[in-house]
């Protein structure tokens, strides 16, 4: 299965869900749209390899935040340096990303699962959202929870490498944890069970896909950064709500396929 596959799958159900890019467009106007207003130091050009998943969000293009300021006292958001001028700041941003994001991920996941699936009589985005919430807000909780413990040992200069890595190789392992516990419903543990199982048993063409999205998506990124504190930076933003949504089904596609779930056209 190839990068084209997987982009043409996504198309086809985003071609009947426009809700898919229409969610992704509006939580980040709302929670990121603000930094085209501010006056930033940091970064002019910044370049970093990522590819959407779950949730799509601009976020995952932006320079670190903690290498954008506006002055010496920076917004803080559970410890962790925020975006500055935005609404992941503070205790909003604390409900945003525990209670918000997972709501919507789960009716966003949900929505592409059923259309894989051809389920009838199909559930409202809402319905789905109810279904997964709480397992998806357990997972944000662990997440969350996981960074928060490792966060002290990054400031250790002979640990911080180490630590580091071993946590983005865990990211990039569990990458179908969300995607297994929505298509195939199941609870938390044995989802992480099969999305490892899945990765690490499919690798050759996990990188075969991952890899070429991410090196495709450096020049966006790069191209975000710059004009981030600009009103182009809405172009960029409904930009990617797009090509997320199509790789994000495209990815449940990919899972499903892996799984033995569905046959590939």
């Amino acid at each position: 299965m190839t990068v084209f596959d997987v982009w043409a799958k996504g198309k086809n159900v985003v071609s009947r869900h426009k809700l898919l890019i229409l969610i992704p467009l509006i939580v980040d106007l709302i929670l990121y749209g603000p930094l085209m207003t501010k006056s930033l130091m940091g970064p002019s050009i910044h370049i970093k390899l990522t590819v959407p998943s779950s949730l799509p969000s601009i976020a995952n293009l932006l320079p670190e935040a903690s290498s954008l300021t506006t002055g010496p006292s920076d917004p803080v958001f559970m410890g962790i340096t925020a975006y500055p001028g935005t609404l992941m700041v503070g205790f909003l941003g604390v409900l945003i990303t525990l209670v918000v994001i997972p709501y919507l991920k789960a009716g966003y996941l949900g929505t592409i699962a059923q259309d894989l699936k051809n389920t009838e009589p199909a559930l409202s985005f809402t319905q789905l959202a109810r279904k997964y919430f709480v397992r998806l807000f357990i997972l944000q909780l662990l997440t969350i929870a996981a960074f928060l413990i490792i966060t002290p040992l990054m400031m250790i200069p002979l640990i911080s490498a180490v630590v580091i890595i071993g946590m983005l190789i865990l990211i990039i392992l569990l990458f179908f944890w969300d995607y297994s516990v929505v298509y195939d419903d199941l609870d938390i543990v044995t989802a992480f069970k099969k999305a490892l199982g899945i990765f690490t048993g499919n690798f050759p063409v996990m990188a075969a896909v991952l890899l070429p999205i991410a090196l495709l998506l450096l020049p966006l990124t790069a191209f975000t950064s710059v004009v981030m504190t600009t009103p182009a930076f809405i172009a960029v933003i409904a930009l990617y709500a797009y090509i997320g949504a199509v790789l994000v089904s495209g990815f449940m596609y990919l899972y499903a396929n892996l799984t033995g779930a569905v046959d590939l056209e």
